[in-house]
């Protein structure tokens, strides 16, 4: 147990029992992974006395009773593409709620454990910093859908390889700047499944919708390696883990040299990003995104003036599969 004697935001505790987690609610008194958490978020938050540590007992209902209403918070749960949510950092009215799953925060001899934690934290510090910078929001609602849907994709996976940047070489692994095989397998064993539900449906909105955010999940995956390779000064080339380099090639390995030096252009969530010279790199990710999405089978465009948009698949190269 320890004090604080620096800022730290607040702390709420949900569906869990203080003593699972070592808190004492009523001197204030918690772990020092805890105390280190709340640290770290004040100070990269320019407004710490609007942000709030959510430690969960049960992390995915925290998560939906902030969300709107709809598909999205309905069908939130911890699984991205090869990998899974271990915290969400949202927007709730003027606050900034940073929701932890209790475990994650739990007191463990484990030293990989607190170093994941800690590296969690750390990461989510810098998109509240951003947050509250105003560089989280796009401002792509004006763009015709496809376009907006492309933006916003790009917009986030550049917002991913900003707050990773902010994690520094002591609190990472030595396996972060290589491409797992399970990141590609994970991505065409969702395409698969999507489409084979879209042969059932016909529904092109649910093929477009789901086929965009999987994709996404991909490249985010791809943003974090990025971001680790720039961190520990990796300049040699992408390796993928052995026996999948012939996937990666089918998934659009052509991309990345264009995608990681897009990413190079920016700086992590420490220094500010002007919203024009954001929205340039942007519009840039999105191109490359558009081109990276046909790679992999798909055509996302806008016709008619913007005023309508298609989705086509146009290579089953790895529905086949």
């Amino acid at each position: 147990m320890t004090s604080l004697s620096v800022p730290v935001v607040a702390l709420d505790l949900e569906e869990i029992d203080p003593v699972e987690v070592g808190v004492d609610i009523h001197t204030g008194q918690a772990p020092e992974l805890i105390n280190f958490g709340r640290a770290i978020l004040a100070a990269m938050a320019g407004e710490p006395e609007a942000v709030r540590l959510v430690i969960a007992g049960n992390f995915v209902e925290s998560v939906r009773r902030r969300l709107p209403e709809g598909t999205y918070r309905d069908s939130f749960d911890e699984i991205r593409g090869a990998g899974e949510v271990a915290v969400k950092t949202m927007v709730v009215a003027d606050e900034i709620h940073v929701v932890v799953p209790a475990w994650l925060l739990q007191a463990s001899q484990d030293e990989r454990a607190d170093l994941r934690a800690r590296r969690t934290v750390v990461h989510e510090a810098q998109h509240v910093a951003m947050q509250q910078h105003g560089e989280d929001d796009g401002g792509f609602a004006d763009e015709p859908w496809a376009r907006r849907c492309l933006l916003t994709v790009a917009h986030q996976v550049i917002a991913e390889y900003r707050a990773e940047l902010g994690v520094p070489a002591p609190l990472r692994e030595g396996i972060e700047p290589t491409l797992s095989a399970d990141t590609p397998l994970a991505l065409r064993e969702d395409l698969v499944l999507i489409d084979d539900a879209y042969q059932q449906s016909l529904d092109v909105q649910y093929l477009a919708h789901n086929v965009v955010q999987q994709s996404q999940h991909f490249w985010k995956a791809l943003a974090y390696i990025a971001a680790a390779r720039r961190v520990l000064s990796v300049d040699e080339p992408l390796r993928a883990e052995f026996g999948h380099g012939d996937l990666w090639e089918q998934m659009g390995a052509e991309h990345w040299e264009r995608f990681e030096d897009i990413l190079r252009t920016v700086p992590s969530a420490h220094t500010r990003v002007p919203s024009l010279e954001l929205r340039r790199v942007t519009d840039e990710m999105a191109g490359v995104l558009t081109s990276w999405l046909e790679s992999l089978g798909f055509v996302f465009k806008d016709i008619n003036g913007g005023n309508n948009s298609v989705f086509h698949i146009v290579s089953r190269h790895l529905l086949r599969q």
